[in-house]
């Protein structure tokens, strides 16, 4: 009895590796990108870098793979036998921002929902739209350009933090970058003024990184796709930790 389980289990699951290996081969042959082999079940995670973080090596992987195709407008790269489709030209970019019908976010999103809620960048559908609505009348020109002041300061700012940075050797202009970004939203979103000198934004910074790295080494760690297995290991605990930072800390500017 047990041997027959067996036997019929593993033709369940020969039977899904096929039913998988031919979805994934039609759909590769219709993209540009990566065509990994019939039985190639890791697709491009063959090859990332075992010597580096699995994100990291994914972004390595990515700029290669830009080279290569990059007289497309877009590319298909594989992680087990999930599609993910890179944009490289700004005409790609332009039809899917201006494009209604494809709105329908991947599951890759669903992490996101902690920190951003199902606002316009992790919701779909109807949502989608009224939150596209209401927020692009804020671009236009006039509105933007009463911000002009706020904009020009925060990058005084930049300019000047940065040319102290120039006495070192080397610097990461990432953090910098960041809290420029915040000040001005800050400012022109919640009208509230915060001096990123006196650190009132590291807490806040230190887990918008981790948030980031966290999110994008479980995007790239298959066994972490299961929400169950994801949300109950320690990634996952620290994920849900920096999240109630972010949120604390916008509750508190409001």
């Amino acid at each position: 009895m047990l041997l027959a389980c067996a036997i019929f289990l593993l033709i369940g699951i020969f039977l899904i590796f096929l039913r998988y290996s031919f979805w994934r081969k039609f759909f590769s042959e219709a993209l540009p990108g990566s065509r990994p082999g019939f039985f190639n079940v890791l697709g491009d995670i063959a090859d990332i870098s075992p010597s580096k973080e699995s994100h990291q090596g994914y972004m390595d992987m990515i700029s290669k793979k830009v080279e290569l195709f990059n007289k497309e407008e877009l590319f298909c790269t594989w992680i087990l036998y999930e599609p993910f489709i890179m944009l490289c030209k700004a005409d790609a970019v332009q039809d899917l921002l201006m494009g209604f019908k494809m709105n329908d976010k991947s599951w890759v999103y669903d992490r996101l929902e902690c920190v951003m809620g199902t606002g316009l960048i992790t919701s779909k559908g109807e949502k989608w739209k009224q939150r596209r609505r209401l927020l692009m009348p804020c671009f236009h020109y006039n509105i933007l350009k009463s911000f002009l002041t706020a904009f020009n300061e925060g990058a005084l700012r930049l300019v000047a933090l940065l040319q102290e940075e120039t006495k070192k050797d080397f610097t990461l202009i990432e953090n910098p970058i960041k809290i420029c970004a915040l000040e001005i939203l800050l400012e022109t979103l919640f009208g509230v003024k915060m001096n990123a000198s006196k650190n009132e934004f590291s807490d806040y910074i230190h887990s918008l990184n981790r948030c980031a790295d966290l999110f994008m080494k479980s995007r790239f760690t298959p066994w972490q796709w299961l929400p169950i297995l994801f949300w109950n290991s320690k990634s996952g605990k620290e994920y849900k930790f920096h999240c109630q930072v972010m949120q604390d800390f916008t509750r508190k500017v409001r």
